[in-house]
């Protein structure tokens, strides 16, 4: 659970800017943290998947993108980590 959301399997949670964030990871869990400006990850959104994410103003939200989604969000995550982009 993050911040009471539920976190299936491939999912993922965005939160906005001045949203607090406390999780605990379970021992054989994957997890990732990426900071990114709204309007970057948008622009990015847009170009990858042909819409914005869902970004809420003030709250977060929990979604479970579809397998060529998530595949996709992975490739760009990966490619940032080989970059050195962390």
């Amino acid at each position: 659970m993050i911040n009471g959301f539920a976190c299936p399997l491939q999912s993922v949670q965005l939160y906005p800017e001045g949203c607090e964030i406390s999780y605990r990871a379970l021992p054989e869990n994957s997890w990732v943290v990426y900071c990114i400006e709204r309007d970057r990850i948008q622009e990015l959104a847009v170009r990858l998947c042909g819409r914005p994410l869902p970004i809420p103003p003030r709250s977060a939200v929990s979604i479970e993108p579809d397998e060529t989604d998530g595949r996709r969000i992975l490739a760009t995550v990966e490619a940032l980590f080989a970059l050195g982009t962390y």
